[in-house]
């Protein structure tokens, strides 16, 4: 039986991520030969993906995954009569910058107090 060994319930975001890879058990070589890959249930013609080895490692083109809506998908492989399932998310959320806590202004502040307390260190020195 084939089946997916790798990249099963990945999150897509076209924001931030490259690529979308998934890896099936499937031989490469046969795959090529007369395999066909459906995203949920319509095959997806060849330009829109690349197969690679390492078992059979699919990655869908940049392009192709924009075109496909914000919900769940399920990639297919078919060859002969048997197949292998995956599953994927696409996900526009926006990425937003962590908190890191910068208060430029708190800054500016302690910066200001510790010149005017070396000043003041500096002259009470010079006076002795």
């Amino acid at each position: 039986d084939y089946e997916c060994i790798k990249g099963n319930g990945q999150l897509y975001n076209p924001l931030k991520d490259k690529k979308l890879s998934i890896v099936f058990s499937f031989d490469y070589y046969l795959f090529i030969e007369k395999g066909e890959l459906y995203i949920d249930g319509v095959v997806v013609p060849k330009n829109n993906y690349e197969v690679s080895k390492g078992s059979t490692v699919i990655t869908l083109n940049n392009s192709y995954l924009k075109t496909l809506t914000e919900e769940n998908h399920t990639m297919t492989l078919k060859m002969d009569d048997k197949e292998a399932n995956a599953y994927f998310t696409i996900t526009n959320e926006k990425i937003q910058n962590p908190k890191t806590g910068d208060n430029i202004i708190l800054w500016i502040s302690v910066l200001i107090v510790s010149v005017l307390g070396i000043v003041c260190v500096l002259k009470f020195i010079k006076k002795k």
